[in-house]
């Protein structure tokens, strides 16, 4: 979650929050029912969250980091820390439009889906109407499977959203952004449309997000017969500061089993974003 704030005519509180979004960049709705995973002290010590209904406790969360790094470590995968940038200050006029932008999509999202569906998919016929009189890497076919307009599909991985030029949308300067285990509901019976050669669900008027990420890419677990490096897909040893990134012989690796990449005169496993072993020192 984020959120963006100003300031206001109070010497108590000089700052509020003006809009709060969710890990999907849209705006709360003060009438849904959300999970949250919070800190215990936090549930009993303010009224915020005073009665909220506990579902579970997943543990100490000393523990749940340090087990978090374990298995990044053990995965092969490079530990990094982004910027998530959870809050952002404006100025009490831009407050004003964003409060109003938030509540315009609050109700657009509570009428009706026959209404919506009604809508977006007469947007999907003009998209593919003016992909005639563009270059032929814009839309050039839809191809539908068997799909209700009630099913949902969940995300495999985390996933940007486009537009239909293939462009990334952006929210508050931020790009659209949904999480792996989110559910998206494709429109126009889930017809796939081709954007510069990659495959798209509808999911809103005028957002697309890429079929390949409602997809279960296939992985196996491979042990190193020798000490390996991490290289980039430029073929470039990638490094932590000065040193480069070393996995030790032993250790279980867990890469793509669909390819096989080659870079320069080797072959690769890829093991990450960005992120290859060679294949010669697996078992």
């Amino acid at each position: 979650m984020h959120y963006v704030y100003t300031t206001q005519d109070d010497k108590a509180f000089p700052k509020k929050v003006a809009v709060l979004y969710d890990g999907n960049n849209h705006p709360v709705d003060p009438n849904k029912v959300y999970r949250v995973i919070t800190s215990n002290y936090l549930v009993d010590s303010t009224s915020q969250l005073k009665g909220a209904k506990k579902v579970a406790d997943i543990g100490v969360d000393t523990d749940i980091f340090v087990n978090y790094l374990k298995h990044q470590t053990e995965e092969g995968n490079l530990i990094t820390a982004p910027i998530l940038s959870r809050k952002k200050a404006v100025t009490p006029e831009e407050a004003k439009q964003l409060i109003k932008e938030a509540q315009d999509e609050l109700n657009k999202m509570s009428h009706s889906s026959s209404e919506d569906n009604e809508e977006l998919n007469n947007s999907i016929d003009s998209i593919n109407t003016n992909s005639n009189n563009t270059s032929a890497n814009n839309q050039v076919n839809v191809e539908k499977d068997n799909f209700t307009k009630d099913e949902t599909i969940t995300l495999t991985h985390n996933a940007f959203v486009y537009d239909k030029n293939g462009k990334l949308v952006l929210k508050l300067g931020r790009n659209l952004f949904l999480k792996k285990g989110s559910h998206i509901r494709p429109l126009n019976n889930a017809a796939k449309v081709l954007i510069n050669k990659h495959e798209y669900y509808q999911i809103g008027e005028n957002e697309f997000v890429k079929v390949a990420n409602t997809i279960e890419r296939k992985t196996i677990v491979l042990r190193l017969k020798h000490n390996a490096y991490l290289y980039s897909k430029s073929g470039k040893t990638i490094k932590n500061g000065k040193k480069k990134v070393l996995l030790k012989k032993g250790k279980k690796v867990r890469v793509k089993a669909t390819s096989i990449v080659k870079i320069g005169h080797s072959k690769y496993y890829q093991i990450g974003k960005n992120q290859f072993i060679k294949v010669a020192n697996f078992e």
